[in-house]
């Protein structure tokens, strides 16, 4: 006794060399479609680590690196419509990128919760990078009382708040040691300041 098929599979086999390549075509596009589908938001979610100057300052940029190569699972898609079997391949472009947002994300996560408990403690000198904030701080301060005061004359320094400290004496030297540090401190000043 012949098995029976199923009604309407034989119109789901490929007919001819041509159909089946149509077919491979369609499942790259719906492979490529589901890929970013999946992909598409945890990169999202990490580009914003590009944006966040705590993040940046703390952690660093590089690690972010890795990601740009996930354009290159869309490859996977493209290799399935030469491959006749292509099992490998979909596996491959599913696991690779999950590889690549585990690692950058256990990464940023460890050193996010080091720089977030650091920057919680009292002790300025807990994590280098604060320790150096905290000394590029008391230098810019520094700088900035005397360019008040200079500018001033010994009336009060609170009300040279609209005096910058970049422009002022000995700044350029201190940034070529705390440049990092300034500019990070100038962003965060910059998020206080009221719009003028």
């Amino acid at each position: 006794m012949k098995p029976v098929a199923p009604p309407g599979a034989a119109a789901l086999a490929p007919q001819g060399p041509g159909e089946a390549a149509a077919l491979r075509r369609r499942f790259a596009g719906g492979h490529a479609f589901v890929l970013l589908v999946l992909f598409a938001p945890p990169l999202t979610l990490c580009a914003s680590l590009l944006v966040s100057l705590d993040v940046v300052f703390f952690v660093g940029r590089w690690w972010l690196s890795p990601l740009l190569l996930l354009p290159l699972a869309l490859i996977f898609p493209l290799l399935t419509v030469v491959r006749p079997r292509p099992t490998g391949l979909i596996l491959a472009s599913v696991l690779t990128p999950c590889v690549v947002f585990i690692l950058v994300g256990a990464h940023y996560a460890s050193h996010t919760e080091v720089a977030v408990t650091t920057l919680r403690s009292r002790d300025c000198f807990a994590l280098d990078d604060k320790k150096e904030l905290a000394r590029a701080h008391q230098v810019a301060e520094q700088i900035y009382r005397g360019c008040a005061e200079a500018v001033l004359g010994t009336a009060s320094v609170a009300g040279s708040r609209f005096l910058a400290v970049a422009g002022c004496p000995g700044y350029r030297e201190a940034a070529e040691q705390y440049g990092r540090q300034f500019d990070y401190l100038e962003s965060l000043e910059a998020c206080g300041q009221p719009a003028q």
